[in-house]
């Protein structure tokens, strides 16, 4: 079974220790996989308190009952710890895959890209635009690449019928354009910066032991 962090929330007081008990229990015997658990700690007060403090008695008392598997991103597996000190220490093995780089990235992208017949051209330095993206903390490796293909195909075609409307001739409707590729790249680093904290909020320290 396969649950969205989120949609652990309740809603209203109360509700997410009812949510999370009925969850763990159709697990029984199998196996749970909670993926971005980091999407509970987000709603932080009262519901985040209410998952950690049902959640973690479960985990104690039922040892062996079911295998719990929790997936995130570095930056959202962070969260989830610092919800508790006692999270960390319920799992007893993390497992972290290697991010795509630029480079990687930009292949893949290229390759999505191909299988509907567009190309991005050699002109074109798109390990270079996905350098800040890339590096940033909360980059999401392959999710990412797939938001950014769907995006730059949806910038090409604006940009491409604003040239149209400009009178420019000769086009290749496949070809992609660097504006298109830049704006699609611009809009999502500044939605994965908005979602760092900002300078100044207190860190949590996590306890890993």
């Amino acid at each position: 079974k396969v649950v969205a962090g989120p949609s652990l929330q309740g809603k209203y007081v109360g509700h997410t220790a009812g949510k999370v008990e009925g969850i763990f229990e159709e697990a029984w015997g199998g196996t749970l996989m909670l993926d971005e658990g980091s999407g509970i700690a987000k709603a932080g007060g009262t519901f985040k308190d209410e998952f950690v403090k049902t959640m973690l008695p479960i985990l104690e008392n039922n040892r062996g009952k079911f295998i719990l598997l929790a997936a995130d991103y570095a930056v959202g597996k962070k969260l989830f710890y610092q919800m508790d000190a006692g999270i960390s220490r319920r799992f007893g093995m993390s497992v972290s895959l290697e991010a795509l780089d630029a480079n990687l990235a930009a292949e893949k992208i290229k390759e999505d890209l191909e299988k509907n017949k567009f190309r991005i051209g050699p002109e074109i330095d798109l390990e270079g635009m996905l350098a800040e993206l890339a590096s940033m903390p909360n980059y999401a490796s392959g999710g990412d690449v797939r938001t950014l293909v769907g995006r730059i195909r949806q910038e090409h075609g604006s940009a491409f019928l604003q040239r149209r409307r400009g009178g420019e001739e000769g086009l290749d409707p496949f070809a992609v354009l660097p504006e298109a590729i830049q704006k699609a790249v611009d809009s999502l680093v500044a939605e994965k910066k908005a979602e760092l904290p900002a300078e100044g909020d207190p860190k949590p320290v996590v306890d890993d032991h």
